[in-house]
């Protein structure tokens, strides 16, 4: 809840939400890398942005 609620309000990050990121409909794998410093800086971000494509798939897939 700490973590979801610091992304959306830019707890983290000097004000950084997921807002200023990821704000199209169809987000891609760069945008999630750089919602990545909004955490933890760039620490693994084309990582993580990848599951966060991969997971954005399988939402869509099922429906979501």
């Amino acid at each position: 809840k700490v973590i979801v609620t610091g992304m959306v309000e830019g707890w983290f990050s000097e004000g950084n939400t997921l807002e200023k990121y990821l704000k199209k409909p169809e987000e891609d794998i760069a945008s999630f890398t750089q919602a990545r410093r909004i955490v933890n800086i760039m620490d693994r971000a084309s990582l993580i942005g990848g599951y966060a494509v991969k997971f954005q798939t399988a939402l869509k897939k099922a429906g979501y």
